[in-house]
């Protein structure tokens, strides 16, 4: 029994030296990294593009650490229509986390920390029910494919984030009937862990 409870206590302690050593390996990747991102400023721009297919530039990018999670700094970001003539969202505030533990234990890259700060959003919303933010193209719905279940993906995206950090957030909200609900200094905090799911939002009419 004190062969095995040693065992045990022995393998807790290279796993804590462990996570030591690789979080300050991490930190001094990090700083680094940070001190020569800007090289690869239009490089990040292009996989942002990418990603959210319409154009995006951003205004300046750093890395740093939240608790034990890297995270990605960005500053200014906007995105603009297929065009480029016009902006449809922008953020003075966007950082991107990694849950380090989490993804180390599943062995796979697991969303952290999701925060953003300041930013107005429009969108408009037909007689169907369909949502639509201007100046991003539509994209064709599978047949078969109801707004519900497209709904239903969104609150399951959301639940997968480790934790969701919104703050200063106008929305402008334009109805079928031609009516405009306006939602200033929207907050709004979503954490989601194993065992619990909290949710705290408010806003200002």
């Amino acid at each position: 029994m004190k062969k095995t409870l040693h065992k045990v206590i022995h393998w807790i302690y290279q796993i804590t030296v462990g996570l030591v050593l690789l979080f300050v390996a991490l930190l001094s990747g990090l700083y680094f990294m940070s001190a020569n991102f800007e090289k690869y400023h239009a490089d990040f721009e292009k996989f942002a593009t990418t990603t959210v297919s319409q154009p995006v530039t951003i205004g300046a990018i750093t890395v740093g650490v939240s608790g034990l999670e890297p995270v990605l700094k960005l500053q200014n970001v906007v995105i603009y229509n297929d065009a480029k003539t016009k902006k449809i969202l922008e953020a003075r505030e966007l950082n991107i986390g990694i849950d380090l533990i989490d993804s180390l234990f599943s062995l796979q890259i697991k969303p952290g920390l999701l925060l953003v700060r300041g930013s107005e959003v429009t969108v408009y919303q037909d007689k169907q029910g369909s949502i639509k933010v201007p100046g991003i193209s539509s994209r064709p719905v599978q047949d078969g494919k109801k707004t519900d279940s497209v709904h239903d993906e969104i609150i399951s995206w959301l639940f997968e984030q480790g934790r969701i950090n919104l703050g200063e957030i106008n929305l402008n909200w334009h109805l079928p009937s031609g009516e405009i609900i306006k939602v200033n200094d929207i907050y709004l905090k979503l954490s989601n862990d194993i065992f619990y799911h909290a949710v705290d939002i408010s806003g200002e009419l």
